[in-house]
């Protein structure tokens, strides 16, 4: 009896190890290979005194189409005029200020390739700096692209800032991965009937996701208000304002906030403060500039708060009704 109880056992947990097998092969398919792979780069066409004139190429290598794509290219100097010589997808480019290029691409498609050329002014170390934030459902991109000209050669460099993106743009590298979670999903589901402690441990994992959410939403309270001090005290404050608190690998923010209106709220703040501190660094900088880019970082926060205070609220409300 005992013999066939044992295999029935055995059987029982293989079915589970083949159906988490499925489970997470599924998973690393859609939300890892099954990914846009969004790169952007940057090739000086001309350089005369009056006018830099660059090619801007934005392309999707990925497997899949990047959804509600916004790209912004944000340079160090003036901007004087640009213009869209090839597209294969529908867009929309607006100019914002001086030094402000926004390109709204409802749909990027796999292999899709948008092509802008901007006349810049020229600056004067001879040095354009590109600060390029691409954002769109299913992740974002941010780099710091450099241009100039030495001895006579046009000179590029490119700095990623902080990119968060799928993790697998190769298939052999989706395989391995799968490979790999299938041996961790092999061990759990043998664990299974060998600990009790280890079934406990699951079981509290929301508990475990929900308390670190707190504490990464009132760092960001925190910070947020911290921030909102020098710019209340000072609409003209210059000095960089803080966003430590966000800066954590994406993998990390996203599994902390499931909630994608909160994320992006949050997302779009710092995403303010960052090309805020950016242009603040540079040489030349106007009155209209600081004041324009303080009153956009106290009207984000506002967004942001209001989003945090609203999803606490909620929060207390589903654990007041499980009680």
């Amino acid at each position: 009896m005992s013999t066939v109880s044992l295999t029935n056992i055995t059987i029982i947990g293989w079915i589970i190890t083949s159906g988490l097998l499925l489970f997470l092969a599924n998973i690393v398919y859609n939300d890892y290979y099954k990914q846009p792979n969004v790169n952007v780069r940057i090739n000086r066409l001309a350089d005369t005194p009056s006018a830099l004139k660059d090619k801007v190429v934005i392309e999707n290598d990925g497997v899949a189409a990047a959804n509600k794509f916004i790209f912004t290219l944000y340079p160090n100097s003036d901007i004087i005029n640009f213009s869209k010589p090839f597209y294969t997808e529908n867009l929309t480019v607006t100019q914002d200020g001086q030094r402000l290029l926004v390109a709204n691409i409802p749909r990027l498609a796999r292999g899709a390739e948008v092509v802008l050329n901007t006349n810049i002014k020229p600056s004067n170390s001879n040095i354009t700096l590109f600060r390029v934030i691409g954002t769109y459902d299913q992740g974002s991109i941010e780099k710091l692209i450099s241009l100039g000209v030495e001895q006579g050669q046009a000179t590029s460099n490119t700095t990623e800032l902080s990119i968060s993106k799928s993790f697998f743009t190769d298939p052999f590298l989706s395989i391995s991965a799968t490979a790999s979670i299938a041996g961790i999903a092999a061990s759990a589901a043998s664990s299974i009937f060998a600990s009790g402690s280890k079934r406990k441990r699951i079981q509290n994992m929301p508990d475990i996701l929900k308390r670190r959410e707190k504490r990464f939403l009132s760092n960001i309270e925190n910070e947020i208000n911290k921030n909102n001090q020098s710019l209340e005290n000072n609409i003209m404050h210059t000095g960089k304002l803080s966003s430590k608190a966000w800066n954590l690998p994406y993998t990390k923010r996203s599994k902390y906030l499931t909630d994608k209106k909160l994320y992006d709220s949050i997302n779009e703040y710092y995403t303010q403060v960052n090309m805020r501190n950016f242009d603040f660094s540079q040489d030349r900088i106007s009155s209209w500039i600081v004041k324009k880019h303080n009153q956009d970082c106290l009207r984000l926060s506002k967004v942001a708060s209001e989003t945090i205070q609203t999803k606490r609220i909620n929060t207390t409300q589903g654990e007041s009704n499980n009680e």
